[in-house]
C-alpha cells in the first residue's frame, strides 16, 4: 500500500517567488492499482513521483510505502529514454546488473537471465549481445522496462514512459506489464498528458490541480475515456 497524508511541498526559486509544488495531498493506493495522476502542467505531477521516491524530501506530511519482501519495492521509469542504459555493456549485460550480479558472466547465470528474458521481454531475446547505446528509442525504453521488472519491484512510478515511443513500440511497452501485473499484483502509478493511455491502462485517476488533488475518479464510478479526462484536467478548480 501507498500512503500519501498531507503532503506538502515548497520550492523557493531564485526569484524567492514562492511555489507550492504539492498542497496538502492525502490519498491510498491499494496492492496491485493502476493509478494515473493526471493535470495541466505546474499541477505537481513530477514532483509527487519524486517525492514518492524519496528524491525530494516533503516539508510537511508523510508518504509510506508498503510492500510485501522480496525484490526491490519501488522503482521509476522516467521518460528519459537513456537514463537506464549504460555505454560499453551489452544487454545480456544490462540485465546482469539489474539482477544484482556482481563478477564474472557465468553459463549459468547467462541461462538464467535467457529465461527470463524469453518471459518478461521477448521482443528483445535476439539483442543479447548487442548494445543498448545504439538502440532505437523504443528498443531502449523496452530495455529500461525490463530491467525494472528484473528488479521484481512491487511498485513502479512512470513519468511519461512513452512519450518518445512510436505507436507500435507503445503497445510492446504497455504489453509487457499487462502479461504479468496480475501474477506480480504490480502497483503502478503514471504520470502522462496522453489521456487517452491513461484511460486505457489505469482503473483509476488522480487529477492535480496547483498541487491539490482536485478529483479522485475510478472507472467503476465512470467509465474512463480521453474526453472525460480532458474535462477534469482543464476543468475551473471550484
Amino acid at each position: 500500500m501507498i500512503k500519501v497524508e498531507n503532503a506538502y511541498k515548497v520550492f523557493l526559486p531564485d526569484t524567492k517567488t514562492k511555489t507550492v509544488a504539492l498542497n496538502r495531498l492525502t490519498f491510498f493506493v491499494a496492492p496491485g492499482e493502476r493509478v494515473s495522476v493526471l493535470g495541466p502542467n505546474g499541477a505537481g505531477k513530477t514532483t509527487l513521483l519524486r517525492a514518492i521516491t524519496g528524491e525530494i524530501l516533503l516539508d510537511e506530511g508523510v508518504i509510506d510505502i508498503s510492500a510485501n519482501s522480496g525484490g526491490r519495492s519501488v522503482a521509476f521509469i522516467t521518460q528519459n529514454i537513456n537514463a537506464s542504459i549504460f555505454s560499453g555493456l551489452t544487454l545480456l549485460e544490462h540485465l546482469f546488473v539489474a539482477k544484482g550480479y556482481t563478477g564474472r558472466l557465468e553459463r549459468r547465470v547467462e541461462k538464467e537471465l535467457r529465461e527470463s528474458i524469453q518471459i518478461v521481454c521477448p521482443y528483445l531475446k535476439d539483442r543479447l549481445h548487442d548494445y543498448p547505446e545504439f538502440f532505437s528509442a523504443g528498443e531502449k525504453q523496452l530495455t529500461a522496462a525490463a530491467m525494472t521488472l528484473f528488479l521484481n519491484p512491487k511498485v513502479i512510478l512512470m513519468d511519461e514512459p512513452t512519450v518518445s515511443l512510436d505507436h507500435n513500440n507503445r503497445e510492446l511497452f504497455w504489453t509487457l506489464f499487462e502479461s504479468i501485473r496480475h501474477e506480480k499484483l504490480l502497483t503502478i502509478i503514471l504520470v502522462t498528458h496522453d489521456l487517452s493511455e491513461a484511460a486505457r491502462h489505469t482503473q483509476r485517476a488522480l487529477i492535480l490541480h496547483s498541487g491539490r488533488l482536485f478529483r479522485d475518479v475510478n472507472a467503476s464510478e465512470h467509465p474512463f475515456d480521453a474526453e472525460y479526462f480532458r474535462h477534469l484536467v482543464f476543468a475551473e478548480e471550484a
